[in-house]
């Protein structure tokens, strides 16, 4: 049986914590490792992490100051030993057998690098509809996620972070976690994606996802942090690796909401002008740059599109295609 390294970063686990690491060390898969690193908590959870690894071979733990989610998911990287490795947070409940099903998956599927799994939405707290309505959306499209399709490098893969378990070979392919504080997860799979590695899911509820007040996923003020650090991380991509290639096109913006918006004063930012917007409904000026109708914009070799809207990407991208542009080429996204 191939080790599991499953990496738990704690911080603060409270009452939730004890509960999550029963839900690992109960697997039926038992040749597992459980790693915890205890980011500078306040509250008891160390006093419980040595309870527990006193009883437990199969645990260590390392304790030091605060350095945050994404330090410190590199660091639990750094010691697994397992040739697979599985995230677990603090506050949720693995099903015992999480972590077999996932192996099994992963030693029947040698083209998939990451998988996750479906998962059932647990909460103490009243949830707000505006929060209920987001959880569900991205609970529905995880449930009818199966895996990385091949004809775009740039489609959502939409796997809850806490469920992942992937290769370890995987950080030697695109590296580890970088500093998007909001959204390490969705970057780090835009790399896989890019890298053209495949993506898959368990088809089978296996994780209980806790939520409450500090869950940073489902506060509705953090949403739109979410989606910024999305476009950030994209345009910061584009920019590095098409270089003038991008800096020197004729680039649009489709989409004139939140999202467009963002992405045509983060390129202001950047120094990097834009032609103009293009809306399907709009004929306006917006931000003092002309807004085109898609029937309207003469698509050239000098023409970039940026796609910067949820809904309307599925749309957007068909239509570029059949006008001759090619993902990434000459358009791409500015959210996951």
């Amino acid at each position: 049986d191939k080790l599991v390294s499953v990496i738990m970063p704690v911080y603060n686990g409270g009452i939730y914590l004890e509960q999550a690491i029963k839900s690992i060390i109960d697997q039926t898969y038992t040749n597992i490792e459980l790693i915890i690193i205890d980011d500078g908590s306040k509250d008891d959870s160390l006093e419980l992490i040595n309870r527990f690894m006193n009883a437990d071979k199969r645990i260590s733990c390392l304790s030091r100051e605060n350095k945050g989610l994404v330090y410190t998911l590199n660091e639990l990287i750094s010691m697994a030993k397992g040739d697979y490795i599985a995230r677990m947070d603090a506050d949720d409940y693995s099903r015992p057998d999480r972590i077999k099903e996932q192996v099994d998956y992963l030693n029947a599927n040698p083209q998939i690098y990451l998988c996750g799994t479906n998962f059932e939405i647990m909460s103490d707290d009243e949830l707000t509809e505006s929060d209920l309505k987001y959880l569900n959306i991205f609970k529905d499209m995880v449930d009818n996620f199966t895996t990385s399709p091949t004809d775009t490098i740039f489609y959502g893969h939409h796997l809850l972070h806490p469920t992942w378990m992937f290769r370890k070979q995987l950080i030697d392919l695109v590296g580890g976690y970088r500093n998007y504080k909001h959204y390490e997860d969705g970057e780090f799979l835009f790399r896989v994606a890019y890298n053209g590695l495949a993506v898959g899911k368990v088809d089978k509820t296996l994780l209980d996802y806790r939520v409450h007040a500090q869950s940073k996923s489902f506060i509705s003020s953090q949403q739109s942090e979410l989606k910024l650090d999305s476009m950030r991380f994209h345009i910061d991509y584009y920019i590095d690796s098409l270089k003038e290639d991008f800096t020197n096109r004729d680039i649009y913006i489709w989409g004139t909401a939140f999202t467009g918006e963002s992405t045509y004063r983060y390129l202001r930012n950047k120094s990097v002008d834009i032609k103009g917007f293009i809306d399907s409904n709009a004929n306006i000026d917006f931000n003092n740059k002309p807004v085109y109708k898609p029937d309207e914009v003469d698509f050239s070799p000098e023409s970039y599109v940026l796609i910067s809207t949820n809904s309307g990407y599925n749309y957007a991208s068909n239509y570029l295609r059949n006008k001759g542009l090619r993902e990434y080429a000459d358009f791409a996204p500015t959210t996951a």
